[in-house]
């Protein structure tokens, strides 16, 4: 994590800075003078700033003050060190999360998002949850190599225009041709993904119609003082 000892160095990045401030005013479709209105609000002081003032830390033209940056990132809901382009991602843990894993911030941001709303998309995430902790990264990443190595081979003999050009398995035996090699391969990866999302979606359904219907569950069951005989 980086500390900022010195405001200084920051003088240089006043233009990342400024398009930093601009791309997040953008994002919650604010005007300049809506923006300056917005931090005097929350700055509370006698000295409100205007228009002009968000403009020039835009062009980047200078820098706003650390008071000021604390209020833009309250504004923003971001971290300081994202608007002094410290970090890539808005969030601190976004960045450790990619960093961590190799997740795109996009996908980050959608996961949170999908979490935070809870009721009916908490079992979505609950499903990614299952299909990330028994996905074959190895098995998926081999099959996306050779496809990778047959669309070469595809179009090098596209070059030579060999369309005889057959595929061949590591002991040796023949297979299709490249091209359809190829598409076989992409289907058995699809068809790998498709099982194992059937698969999950039965486990978090039963998971869920569990927990909604616990109570009937158990009045039901074999046993229950409620189902026997006399």
């Amino acid at each position: 994590m980086i500390i900022l000892t010195d405001i200084f160095e920051y003088d240089k990045k006043k233009d990342e800075i400024g398009a930093r401030i601009q791309l997040e005013r953008k994002r919650l479709r604010l005007t300049q003078t809506d923006l300056a209105a917005r931090i005097s609000t929350v700055d509370g002081s006698n000295d409100p700033i205007g228009q002009s003032t968000v403009a020039n830390w835009e062009r980047g033209m200078t820098l706003p003050p650390i008071g000021r940056l604390i209020i833009l990132a309250h504004i923003f809901d971001c971290d300081i060190a994202y608007l002094l382009g410290d970090i890539k991602s808005r969030k601190w843990e976004h960045t450790d999360i990619n960093q961590y894993t190799g997740l795109t911030f996009a996908a980050i941001s959608t996961l949170h998002k999908a979490y935070q709303q809870g009721g009916t998309h908490f079992p979505a995430t609950k499903l990614i949850s299952l299909m990330v902790e028994e996905f074959d990264f190895e098995g998926i990443s081999r099959e996306i190599f050779e496809i990778t190595e047959l669309y070469h081979r595809a179009a090098y003999a596209a070059n030579l225009d060999d369309t005889g050009e057959f595929g061949y398995t590591k002991d040796g035996r023949v297979m299709l041709p490249v091209k359809e090699t190829m598409n076989y391969k992409k289907e058995q990866v699809i068809r790998m993904l498709n099982e194992k999302i059937r698969r999950e979606i039965d486990l978090v359904v039963a998971d869920v119609f569990f927990s909604l219907y616990e109570d009937e569950i158990k009045k039901t069951a074999p046993g229950d003082a409620n189902t026997r005989d006399g």
